[in-house]
């Protein structure tokens, strides 16, 4: 009777073990896999208010939002003309950043663009967190 108490006590022990480290692989909330996920399930609008995404993922999910997405440009009756596809249109003021999904783009490029536009008044409020990083440099 005892080592059938001994036996189920281990094989308890060992299914609430297995069970810890499983939960421990699972995808966090708020992580950088969780981000990656996130714009693989076009979950854009998530990721970009997440201040715990990295800069990058981010502006990728601002992106999104503003229709640069491969499954955009892969339509029927898509083009490779950017403005077309996004249904971009002409501006009355040339200085406008923020009309349509302008307003996204300009969030991106806040988050990583080059030094010129970070420091511009367009990205008053919209300043990245942090030092901009290889990835930022590399779509900048």
């Amino acid at each position: 009777m005892q080592k059938r108490m001994l036996k189920d006590c281990r094989i308890g022990l060992f299914l609430g073990a297995l069970l810890f480290a499983l939960a421990g692989c699972a995808d966090k909330k708020d992580g950088s896999a969780s981000c990656m996920n996130q714009l693989n399930a076009e979950q854009y609008q998530s990721v970009a208010e997440n201040t715990n995404c990295s800069n990058y993922e981010r502006a990728s999910g601002y992106l999104g939002m503003a229709g640069m997405s491969f499954s955009n440009f892969m339509k029927k009756g898509a083009s490779d003309n950017l403005t077309k596809t996004l249904t971009i249109s002409k501006l009355d003021n040339a200085s406008d950043y923020s009309t349509g999904t302008r307003n996204y783009i300009t969030k991106a490029l806040c988050l990583v663009g080059p030094d010129n536009i970070t420091t511009s008044s367009r990205c008053s409020g919209l300043t990245a967190s942090g030092s901009r990083g290889v990835p930022e440099k590399e779509i900048s």
